[in-house]
């Protein structure tokens, strides 16, 4: 059975109040309703250089400004997850196909944040190294967007433009935590599109993804952060 939630986002609504997800917007990496749901945070840029902390993959992530580390989340925020998106070259057909991600593992707690390190991400860095098929491109999400293998050579990919974003961290749900919280009206579950999670302009994603849902999605995007004060 398919899964609802992978490779699309989770946008926070506006009566979110977890600190950790106030105005985010999380793509589903993966979701199997007996372990639990993982994903990561795409709109919250750090002020750290990738050159700082994964030189080798610094020139790609300058490919998909800005070329910085990203808070993916508050779970084993030491853990790193890379997202690459494959543009085939000229003459190389697409791999625009959903395939499965890893095991989320651990238990999450409230509002996403979860128990699980490192050790349940056999695709994170520094526990990288898994079978992926080709190496530094990783497991497939959808439509050219994938999990990258960090402990892979970024150099070995085959022909396309392939920018990489670096996330620090990640969002984890207990198995049916994530459904009661839609339940709840803490989340809107929207298709992704495949530069999403390589926006020039993430501060604006969680606007800009409400605002091209049109209706009231769309006049959700001007909603104010502190409408107490308005």
């Amino acid at each position: 059975m398919s899964s609802v939630y992978r490779s699309r986002l989770l946008v926070a609504a506006p009566r979110m109040v977890d600190p950790n997800f106030d105005r985010t917007v999380v793509l589903v990496i993966e979701h199997k309703a007996d372990e639990g749901a993982l994903g990561v945070v795409i709109n919250r840029p750090t002020e750290i250089e990738v050159r700082d902390v994964l030189e080798r993959w610094a020139d790609y992530a300058a490919l998909s400004s800005p070329g910085v580390v990203f808070s993916g989340g508050p779970v084993s925020p030491g853990s790193a997850i890379g997202l690459s998106r494959l543009i085939p070259a000229p003459g190389r057909p697409g791999r625009g196909t959903v395939g499965e991600a890893g095991n989320p593992g651990g238990q999450a707690g409230v509002g996403g944040v979860g128990s699980a390190g490192s050790a349940g991400l056999p695709w994170s860095h520094p526990a990288a190294g898994s079978d992926t098929g080709e190496s530094g491109t990783g497991r497939p999400i959808f439509d050219g967007v994938h999990v990258v293998d960090l402990g892979g050579d970024p150099d070995s990919s085959p022909g396309g433009i392939r920018p990489v974003r670096i996330f620090f961290g990640y969002a984890g749900w207990a198995p049916g935590q994530l459904e009661e919280e839609e339940g709840a009206g803490a989340w809107f579950v929207l298709d992704a599109l495949p530069g999403d999670a390589f926006s020039s302009d993430p501060l604006r994603l969680w606007h800009d993804v409400l605002f091209r849902q049109g209706g009231e999605l769309a006049m959700m995007a001007n909603y104010p952060p502190h409408p107490r004060l308005n």
